[in-house]
């Protein structure tokens, strides 16, 4: 993470476009500058004299390196859930028939993905929803929401569009979820992943989350979720 990020603000900041940086001064709150160089020469002088800028600074970091990515991630309201119970469909349905049967997967959309399932979440147990977007259009989306146990969060869903993956936008989206829930107080985040679901494992893996359990679920109709847990404590 921290050495994509420097990649992607290093590059902002070489980036031949116009573009006007606001700076904290002495004698100024804001000064816009017309020059990179001339804004970080500022910003050296000044040690960040102004707190307010350096979190201004810090958030605008975190968006360039999403935008250099190519992804952006918008928080979902209840308007926006029937097009992720759409794409969830295309894309369980793209992906999952290797791992599970066609009849658990129409089975588990249904229970799932059903609105009134969906705005429940919402409503009653804190659990939000992200879109994320390259351009307009709507590639992937995850959920993430608190547990009964205290500062623990658990990463519910996360999905990319399958012609989409392996671009790093899975991750990207996964780091969001977890500084998301950071902000809202969690140090550590769940999530369970189907012990068949390889490549799924490996991206989680990469973005240091460990297997802390094995756990197989009865779901109903004849069907189980047959799952890892895995956990990542985060800062």
């Amino acid at each position: 993470m921290r050495h994509h990020f420097t990649r992607a603000l290093t590059g902002w900041f070489q980036g031949p476009w116009p573009w006007a940086l606001l700076a904290a001064t002495r004698n100024q709150y804001l000064l816009p500058l017309a020059s990179p160089v001339t804004a970080l020469h500022h910003f050296r002088r000044n040690h960040f004299a102004l707190a307010g800028v350096c979190g201004l600074f810090c958030d605008m970091a975190f968006r360039i390196h999403d935008s250099v990515v190519g992804g952006q991630i918008i928080r979902a309201t209840e308007a926006d859930l029937p097009v992720i119970s759409n794409l969830a469909g295309v894309i369980w349905r793209a992906c999952y028939p290797s791992i599970i049967t066609r009849e658990q997967i129409d089975y588990m959309l249904a229970r799932m993905y059903a609105l009134e399932t969906m705005r429940g979440e919402i409503q009653s147990q804190g659990i939000r929803y992200e879109r994320l977007l390259v351009g307009n259009e709507f590639i992937g989306f995850a959920s993430h929401g608190p547990t009964e146990q205290p500062a623990v969060f658990k990463l519910h869903k996360i999905y990319l569009h399958p012609d989409w993956q392996g671009r790093g936008l899975g991750s990207l989206l996964l780091q969001h979820c977890e500084r998301e829930a950071g902000m809202l107080g969690a140090r550590r985040l769940i999530l369970a992943v189907n012990k068949r679901n390889t490549k799924a494992i490996a991206t989680y893996q990469r973005n240091g989350f460990v297997i802390t359990e094995s756990v197989v679920t009865d779901i109903g109709n004849g069907f189980v979720m047959d799952d890892y847990i895995m956990a990542k404590n985060l800062p």
